[in-house]
């Protein structure tokens, strides 16, 4: 018969552990409380099976557990863990059946318990800061620090987006995340570009970072791993109340059982956000308690005038990539010709002008005129579809 120990059992006892013994072999441990050390869901259960024979010993986590503890077996096999029946089972290698009590001892330790006294968070540790680094400076790219050398993007026509935007992240009160809702093309991401600006000039000590919420979660398998890479990030953002996140594809968050409320718990600490997303997946952000955490930001399609206004600021940098010049009449005639072309200004009207580029740089052309425009736009209605 499988036994724990009386001294440890006692311990998983006074957290409110349920020491569940399905057979002699099998042991269960159940509603594992988030402020036992390394577990960072309300409940997780561990499962502890005695190996048959030779075979190798075996720990098994529900996949919502979220390991990050300090024993690199451990950590390597949730890595490279294998999902059987929702469970991850992690293998630890040989263990004869006459050391089993030890091995799982090893275990429950190595996540966070000891025989003598159970690992527990305490409060002065939780609120400890963590030194400031990992995903923002590896992963983010510092969208105040773009605008401070005069590296930033060009906003055009968006004042009013860009300052309700940036007046949600000064905010005293609960409501300190936007969500810029529009369009692909519409240029949601552009407008961060002019909110890291508007700080600059009105609040230069708070800092905006903007990372790809699809780019920080590739190559997870998990919610757990996706979880703990969100916590992990607002947490960071945290350290100092001088930074402020961009995500894109923020909706992300929302498809993840605990992501809402690792928002929602974010805010309340203190985190400032601005996410952006598309308008189908507006009704995912009615959530409570996240709901009432956010303001919503919808960004229209950019009108001709500043659409123009666009044009002419990134024809020059097209003209350079293609090795050719841009007649300036070709910036209006761009703007007339992809009207009735599938797509949204300014989106739209950049990829006419740049296909029509590419097409004359083809032709051996040095100056591209409006005739290469109207032709473009004339060869993507015949097809059906768009300008690429």
């Amino acid at each position: 018969m499988l036994e724990l120990g009386r001294a440890l059992a006692t311990r998983l006892q006074e957290l409110g552990v349920r020491v569940d013994v399905l057979d002699g072999d099998t042991v269960i441990l159940r509603d594992v409380p988030a402020d036992a050390r390394f577990f960072n869901k309300t409940h997780t259960n561990l499962l502890l099976k005695r190996p048959a024979g030779h075979m190798p010993f075996v720990a098994c986590v529900d996949e919502d557990l979220e390991y990050t503890g300090p024993d690199p077996s451990l950590d390597q096999a949730f890595r490279t863990g294998i999902r059987r029946g929702g469970w991850l089972a992690i293998l630890l290698g040989n263990r004869p059946r006459t050391d089993f009590h030890d091995a799982a001892t090893n275990v429950l330790c190595a996540l966070g318990f000891d025989e003598r006294e159970p690992a527990v968070i305490r409060s002065e540790e939780a609120c400890t800061p963590r030194p400031v680094g990992g995903l923002f400076t590896t992963r983010g790219i510092n969208l105040s620090e773009l605008a401070r050398n005069a590296r930033s993007e060009p906003v055009f026509g968006r004042e009013s987006e860009i300052t309700e935007a940036a007046s949600c992240l000064i905010r005293w009160g609960q409501t300190r995340m936007a969500v810029i809702v529009g369009e692909s093309g519409v240029g949601k991401t552009n407008l961060l570009y002019g909110v890291a600006e508007k700080l600059l000039r009105s609040q230069r000590d708070l800092s905006l970072t903007l990372f790809d919420l699809g780019g920080l979660f590739a190559g997870t398998l998990f919610d757990a791993e996706r979880e703990h890479t969100l916590r992990a990030l607002l947490t960071e953002a945290l350290t100092s109340s001088a930074m402020a996140v961009a995500v894109e594809h923020v909706e992300l968050a929302l498809y993840m059982p605990h992501g809402p409320a690792i928002l929602s718990e974010s805010i309340d600490a203190g985190a400032r956000i601005i996410g952006t997303t598309l308008p189908l997946y507006l009704p995912k952000f009615a959530i409570e308690p996240l709901a009432r955490r956010l303001q919503v930001i919808e960004l229209p399609e950019m009108s001709p005038k500043d659409t123009a206004a666009v044009l002419q600021a990134v024809a020059g940098r097209i003209a350079v990539h293609h090795h050719l010049e841009i007649d300036e009449s070709c910036v209006s005639a761009c703007v007339r010709a992809c009207r009735s072309l599938p797509g949204v200004f300014p989106a739209k009207a950049i990829r006419l002008l740049d296909a029509a580029a590419a097409l004359a740089t083809l032709t051996g052309a040095t100056v591209i005129s409006p005739d290469e425009i109207y032709s473009s736009a004339e060869g993507a209605k015949e097809r059906g579809d768009g300008v690429e």
